[in-house]
Formats: structure tokens, sequence, C-alpha cells
């Protein structure tokens, strides 16, 4: 179990080590275009007073310049909501993939705790050549077998007390 506790787990690593670093992009990227949506609209704020000045100084000014100040202030608005809806994605595929992580888990330790609880008999029948004696003896005490007071009793027929040579 714990090896495929640690497959698992490394597996999923590997996809949130790949996904951080695609919100942390992403999060960069989004930084970025709030700067430039906010410098965008104090280039149009100051467009547009530079015309209002050349109006009043009869200077001549296109309005042309103004409206392409808007225009990209307009487009740095879009871009940034754009990044915003891809990094709430993202995010959004980081908690899917942690509740994924934890269910692939809960469903792996499920499966080890009912085989861990599956117990069952089988019956092996091994071959004379796969079963090995390493020692092997016979040991024989003679004895006598004798009555007294109506029980049988087992008496040793050697003489305990002689010593070997």
């Amino acid at each position: 179990m714990e090896a495929e506790a640690e497959k698992l787990r490394d597996k999923h690593e590997s996809s949130r080590t790949t996904l951080r670093n695609r919100i942390e992009r992403t999060q960069k990227m989004v930084d970025d275009r709030r700067a430039t949506v906010q410098r965008r609209g104090l280039e149009t704020l100051g467009s547009a007073g530079e015309l209002a000045l050349s109006m009043v100084t009869k200077r001549r000014r296109s309005v042309s310049t103004t409206l392409s100040k808007q225009r990209m202030a307009q487009q740095a608005k879009d871009d940034l909501k754009q990044k915003e809806l891809e990094l709430r994605q993202l995010t959004d595929q980081w908690h899917k993939a942690e509740e994924d992580f934890k269910e692939q888990l809960g469903d792996l330790e499920e499966k080890w705790s009912k085989i861990a609880y599956d117990i069952r008999e089988e019956s092996l029948s091994p071959y004379k050549k796969d079963v090995i004696n390493e020692v092997f003896g016979i040991a024989w005490m003679p004895c006598y077998v004798l009555e007294q007071d109506g029980q049988p009793r087992l008496v040793p027929a050697w003489d305990s007390t002689e010593k070997t040579k």
C-alpha cells in the first residue's frame, strides 16, 4: 500500500508543481496587466486634458491620439479581465486536483483495508521434492512395561548409574 500511495503522491506532486508554476506566472501577468491598465488610464486622461487645453489655446491637436490612447486603455482592461479569468480557472483546477488526490488516496486506503480483512484459507500440497530434511535421526530408549498395583508402569531397561566410557 505504501508503494502505491507514494506513487500517487509523486504523480500528484508533479502536477501540483506544474499548476503552482502556472498560477505564479499568471499572477505576475495579472499584476503587470493591472499596472498597464493604470498607466493607460493616466495616459488617456493626460491625452484628453492635452486635447482640451489645445482647443482653448487654439493649437491644433489631433483627436485620433486621444482615441488611440482610449482604445489602448480598453484593450489593456480586456487583457486584464482575460488574465484574471485564467487565474481563477487555474485556481479552480488546483482545488479540484487537491480534492481528486484526497479522493484517490481514500479509495486506495479503502482498497487496502478490504484486502487486509479478507481472510481465506488455501491448502497447499507440496511435492516430495520440495520437502528438505536437514537433520534426521532415530532415538530408542528400551523400557520394560511392568504392572504394579494393577497399574502399568514403564521401567528403564538400562542401568542409569553405570558410566559410559
